[in-house]
């Protein structure tokens, strides 16, 4: 992971977008410029064990490099929900926006897809397409 974001990011990191936390926080963290920003909107490699859920172990960088961490939900944003839709469904018609989905079938491939949740295993959108009864 290391090798990686010194290849993606060579001269450090400005902006941040983060909804994993963790180790990759963590690393990122390590790797930010002076006033970076990081977006945060979840955490999900600590989803499995809340009760000891982690914060960053580098957060002093915030401090060395007078960057700014904040969090945000979807509620935050509510009333900009039409706007969106609107906006999504246009491109969506243009081509623009293409979604992946990664279907799994049957209510007995939860146990499955739950995993795929933290391993990373699901290419696209996860889903369980449940059969209609008299299929």
């Amino acid at each position: 992971m290391d090798a990686a974001l010194d290849a993606a990011a060579p001269d450090g990191v400005d902006l941040y977008f983060d909804n994993v936390g963790g180790d990759i926080l963590d690393a990122v963290l390590m790797r930010i410029n002076r006033h970076a920003c990081i977006v945060v909107c979840g955490g999900i490699s600590q989803y499995a064990d809340m009760d000891q859920a982690r914060g960053p172990a580098n957060y002093l960088q915030l401090v060395t490099q007078s960057a700014t961490m904040q969090g945000f939900t979807m509620r935050d944003y509510m009333d900009r929900v039409p706007e969106a839709l609107m906006a999504l469904a246009s491109w969506r018609a243009e081509g623009k926006l293409q979604f992946r989905e990664h279907v799994l079938r049957g209510i007995e491939s939860f146990p499955q897809a739950f995993d795929m949740l933290f391993s990373g295993a699901n290419h696209g959108k996860l889903l369980i397409k449940l059969e209609e009864q008299g299929s």
